[in-house]
């Protein structure tokens, strides 16, 4: 009786130690998105700097000084990444991709360069 007792005890801590350690792979987290009006500030990475107003105008300084708006349609919306395409807007060959409302990727014919809101 005892060392039945014993058993079921053993069996039942290797049963308790697996259901906790195991993690429900079924279930990947929600992506985490921003409205695009929050990218609005100064932005700056490796040679290159803009800001974006309120109103959704774009002012690059550096490389060159461009002004641009953006679209309503996507100022206003929620993305879990919104990407500038330099293309359509007068920067040929570049283009601006925002990860977060705060963190991003500036990307011209001299590569690619992680910017930041400050």
């Amino acid at each position: 009786m005892k060392n039945s007792k014993k058993l079921f005890l053993i069996i039942l801590s290797v049963l308790v130690v697996v259901f906790v350690s195991c993690k429900d792979k079924g279930t990947d987290p929600a992506p985490t998105t921003f409205k695009v009006s929050y990218i609005a500030g100064t932005w700056t990475g490796d040679g290159v700097e803009f800001t974006i107003s309120d109103s959704g105008n774009m002012t690059m300084t550096s490389p060159a000084t461009i002004t641009f708006q953006i679209p309503e349609a996507d100022w206003n919306s929620e993305k879990t990444e919104y990407t500038i395409n330099g293309d359509d807007v007068g920067i040929s060959g570049a283009s601006i991709t925002f990860t977060s409302a705060t963190s991003g990727t500036a990307t011209s014919a001299d590569g690619t360069t992680a910017i930041s809101k400050q």
